[in-house]
């Protein structure tokens, strides 16, 4: 696993937002795109879940199945301040980094990861996001997006 930070993290980042997330919307211009400082940073409120292009429900699993095959995955997290956070040791990485990892490291990586985390391939063909939301089931909610 390699923890992309500066440029290339923000590069990567940007492919997604550009492949995956709806940015013309109200929600994604105030929520999103505005950002407020705090005194960790320039951070944002809003989840880029709620702005991603036709997504897909799934479970886990499922949503980890159409990951594996993949070659490499980028794994990054909405950009929210630790006043917004509060849960002890959410912030096991750099906030603005992006993780490079193969789907082999994955399971190990995962638990690690903030709750809410979008994890796509570096040609942004395919990604998921998982969800900090579970179902009455205790199934974790997850959302598939292909861009074709």
């Amino acid at each position: 696993m390699r923890i992309l930070i500066g440029k290339p993290a923000d590069g990567l980042r940007a492919r997604f937002i550009g492949a995956f997330v709806n940015t013309n919307g109200e929600y994604y211009r105030s929520a999103i795109r505005e950002t407020r400082l705090h005194e960790d940073g320039m951070c944002y409120i809003g989840f880029l879940r709620d702005c991603l292009k036709d997504p897909v429900t799934v479970t886990e699993p499922e949503a980890l199945a159409e990951l594996r095959p993949l070659p490499s995955l980028c794994a990054m997290w909405d950009i929210h301040s630790k006043d917004m956070i509060r849960i002890p040791g959410y912030w096991r990485y750099p906030k603005r980094a992006v993780l490079e990892l193969t789907p082999r490291e994955l399971d190990a990586v995962l638990p690690t990861l903030p709750k809410d985390v979008y994890l796509f391939d570096r040609d942004c063909g395919l990604a998921a996001a998982l969800t900090g939301e579970y179902d009455e089931g205790g199934r974790r909610r997850c959302l598939l997006c292909k861009n074709i």
